[in-house]
């Protein structure tokens, strides 16, 4: 279900989830990570799945990885309602952080996201 929420959710988004990369998603979350748990939710209006998201959950912290909505239910906002309620949920939960990952869709500032640097490092061993 997911997978159809995301493809309909942009055209891009569409492109994107192709069969090997909807696989990906699939094995990424049901990746054995030491400390982390995968999470997929949903949000459904009227009885029809309008919106889901895929996260990771530690003890102390809550990822947003993906997600996906049925324009369909544009009228009700219904993928930033639920990301809403996700965070919602983690401060619930005792959450310590909250993490949007990367990327600045508007979303991510509209429900109080802050830009944090990031740094990459290359090291290389002779």
């Amino acid at each position: 279900e997911f997978v159809r929420l995301h493809r309909l959710s942009d055209p891009k988004k569409n492109k994107f989830m192709s069969e090997p990369m909807a696989e990906f998603f699939k094995d990424v979350y049901e990746a054995k990570i030491p400390g982390w748990q995968g999470r997929l939710d949903f949000l459904k209006i009227e009885g029809k799945f309008a919106a889901g998201i895929i996260s990771f959950v530690s003890q102390d912290e809550w990822w947003l990885y993906n997600s996906g909505y049925d324009p369909e239910f544009s009228f009700y906002s219904a993928g930033l309602l639920l990301k809403a309620f996700s965070i919602k949920q983690a401060i619930e939960d005792g959450k310590k952080k909250y993490d949007f990952l990367r990327g600045g869709e508007r979303y991510k500032y509209e429900l109080g996201g802050k830009d944090l640097q990031l740094y990459r490092i290359e090291i290389k061993l002779d």
